[in-house]
């Protein structure tokens, strides 16, 4: 008698489901039982590590737009090491390149998403993956920006807020506030009038 662990039970899925799933399978050359059984054995570790389906999910689409937008994560320490080292001029370009590279994530946020604003909060939130306190609240008239992160640098923090400044213009927003200091951002914009 087989163990229970080695035995099989019948599960009733979705027809339309299970012919999906075929089709994927048949396009890796794998059997639908064996694709079956390696996506859920993935279900179990992701559950048994504490996570779900929903944050693995996010995480795929978020590592998926990153890429596609050719953006690429760097450790903290070492963006705060080069930024100390920049002259004032020198950030002061910096800054303004930031702020045209969030103008553009703004605008494929806005083509990539039907609603850009509930997007930024999952991609921000998946994202910055270190300890830090951040909020992106409101919507419709007006966005509150908040984060706290004791690891950015002045210059860091600067840079944050430059590319939020730029994503937030590419959504329609206009900043009405803006303040940071190391570590900390507090940021209002407030919806333009087309």
């Amino acid at each position: 008698m087989p163990s229970r662990s080695q035995g099989r039970k019948l599960i009733f899925v979705q027809a339309d489901i299970v012919d999906k799933l075929m089709e994927i399978s048949n396009r890796e050359g794998r059997t639908l039982s064996s694709f079956i059984s390696d996506i859920l054995s993935d279900v179990v570790r992701i559950y048994g590590d504490g996570g779900s389906i929903k944050d693995a999910v996010r995480s795929y689409m978020v590592a998926s737009m990153h890429r596609s937008a050719g953006i690429m994560l760097i450790p903290v320490n070492l963006m705060n090491t080069i930024l100390s080292r920049v002259d004032r001029e020198g950030l002061d370009e910096i800054y303004r390149n930031a702020y045209e590279s969030g103008y553009w994530y703004g605008r494929y946020i806005s083509v990539k998403f039907d609603n850009p604003i509930e997007a930024l909060r999952i991609l921000v939130s998946s994202t910055l993956l270190a300890p830090t306190d951040i909020s992106v609240e409101g919507g419709g008239e007006a966005i509150l920006f908040r984060f706290i992160a004791s690891n950015l640098s002045s210059e860091s923090t600067k840079l944050l807020l430059s590319i939020f400044e730029g994503v937030m213009s590419a959504l329609g927003y206009k900043t009405e506030r803006a303040e940071y200091t190391r570590g900390i951002v507090i940021a209002s914009f407030r919806k333009t009038v087309a």
